[in-house]
């Protein structure tokens, strides 16, 4: 990890290098639009999950967001080329290079950077770094005591078996403070909870497989711990398909948030159900689909999902 960061360092160096060679060089502030734009790609690069892909996911708060960092690009090109600008005026010297090498210094930063950073990767790094931050910087928003934590993983397991989907999805919501730690004790809870949990986890695959909530948290792998409490529960296991498959064909740059497609081999070998192994089958080649190409292992890669026999 370390190594990548310094070389993403570096390829980003290149990126604001090329205003900076351009303010030295002499040209005029016509090329500050230039590299706002290459620098308002490489964001798009790097930090796709940041700029929806589909026209109806723009919704005004995203776009306002996106107009802010572009206005934060202007400035930050503003700032390389008047630094180049008065370090040529203090030197009293123009290098003799064409326009175009500083910009192509500046593009280069684009490729150099993705080959050594995936982005997705990186957005449930932030995710995990963004919680860690806020529960130090403010300690009230951390579960308060394991007292608190059981008591609230207890109300999950409680709830009676004809708990309504409705219901048991309002209880998983009432713990609002879905961060990691009580995530994690919440799965092992309704691992350890056998049958009598069972209302509980069909809260959970509800609550995880919802589309705006996956979308708004990206990275947090959600539709992975919902699959992850169906428990080879034949009922569940319909009940997570049904939410997530039509979820990952709408949405297939949410890849990276759902199971491994092994893992739904491994389900579909358990199961003497051939609808249900179908079904199994079909969402596994949905994930295989959606995973680019260049990240999918040589199993996927080799063979035909669909091909699989199953159970």
């Amino acid at each position: 990890m370390k190594s990548k960061l310094r070389l993403l360092m570096g390829a980003t160096a290149l990126l604001y290098l090329g205003p900076l060679l351009a303010g030295l060089g002499g040209f005029g502030w016509a090329v500050v639009p230039v590299f706002t734009l290459i620098f308002v790609l490489w964001l798009i690069v790097l930090r796709p999950h940041q700029w929806p892909r589909r026209p109806a996911d723009w919704t005004v708060q995203v776009a306002v967001v996106a107009v802010t960092q572009a206005l934060v690009q202007v400035l930050l090109v503003a700032v390389c080329f008047g630094i180049g600008r008065g370090i040529g005026g203090v030197l009293g010297f123009l290098p003799p290079f064409p326009m175009m090498l500083p910009i192509a210094v500046s593009f280069l930063s684009i490729p150099l950077s993705r080959l050594v950073w995936d982005p997705w990767k990186a957005a449930e790094l932030d995710q995990f770094l963004d919680d860690a931050i806020r529960q130090i910087s403010n300690p009230a928003d951390r579960p308060r005591n394991p007292e608190w934590l059981d008591a609230a993983t207890a109300r999950i397991l409680a709830l009676p078996p004809d708990t309504s989907d409705a219901e048991a999805e309002a209880a998983i919501n009432a713990l609002k403070e879905m961060d990691y730690p009580v995530m994690d004790a919440l799965i092992a809870a309704l691992d350890n909870g056998g049958p009598a949990a069972h209302a509980g986890r069909r809260g959970l695959i509800l609550w995880s497989t919802d589309p705006a909530r996956v979308l708004a948290q990206r990275g947090r792998e959600l539709p992975e711990d919902a699959f992850s409490v169906t428990w080879l529960d034949p009922a569940l296991t319909w009940l997570f398909l049904r939410r997530a498959h039509p979820l990952i064909v709408a949405h297939p740059e949410l890849w990276a948030d759902f199971p491994d497609y092994k893992e739904l081999h491994f389900a579909m070998d358990d199961k003497n159900d051939p609808a249900l192994n179908a079904a199994l089958r079909a969402m596994a080649d949905a994930i295989v689909q959606a995973t680019p190409e260049h990240l999918r292992d040589d199993d996927s890669n080799s063979m035909t999902v669909g091909g699989h026999t199953g159970a």
